[in-house]
């Protein structure tokens, strides 16, 4: 059976995305993408996914944080400890619900959910501290680098191709 896909103009026009930014999900495997004639085509199982970034994107990818804040991105194995996850940084910290979001994320072609937003600096513990503990992993938010080696996460990270 062949899967119905849809341009990326298409679902540019549909989600209010740019096409260059729908690429880079393709490539990175944040959508789940086809190549069709040497360009990428999404599979229109994938629009759900498409649309959920398309909200998420925009508000994440501002240039200026506000004083004080980072992003934080975290990956998780299922929407279900996600949501929770996500309640709990809420509830625990204030962070508003429009700063930190969920949306689908692909690893290596390991489907996992993503949450991510902008955080205040004085929360990161805290935040962290809830992630680690619902089993999700920091991917993207440490406000320095930081040496995997001497990381203790570093075997983790590996687990998900970083």
């Amino acid at each position: 059976m062949i899967r119905r896909t849809r341009p990326l103009e298409d679902v540019a026009r549909l989600t209010g995305s740019s096409v260059e930014q729908l690429r880079e999900w393709c490539a990175t495997g944040l959508l789940s993408c086809d190549r069709v004639d040497g360009h990428w085509a999404l599979p229109d199982s994938e629009l759900p996914a498409a649309y959920s970034l398309a909200a998420v994107g925009p508000r994440l990818a501002t240039e200026r944080l506000p004083s004080g804040a980072h992003l934080l991105a975290v990956a998780f194995p299922d929407h279900g400890t996600a949501s929770r996850a996500l309640d709990a940084i809420r509830s625990e910290t204030g962070v508003r619900p429009r700063e930190v979001e969920l949306a689908p994320l692909s690893i290596d072609g390991l489907q996992m959910v993503l949450v991510a937003g902008r955080i205040p600096a004085e929360h990161r513990t805290r935040i962290e501290a809830i992630v680690r503990a619902a089993g999700g992993r920091v991917i993207d938010g440490a406000p320095r680098l930081v040496r995997l080696a001497e990381d203790e996460d570093a075997d983790q990270m590996e687990s998900y191709g970083a």
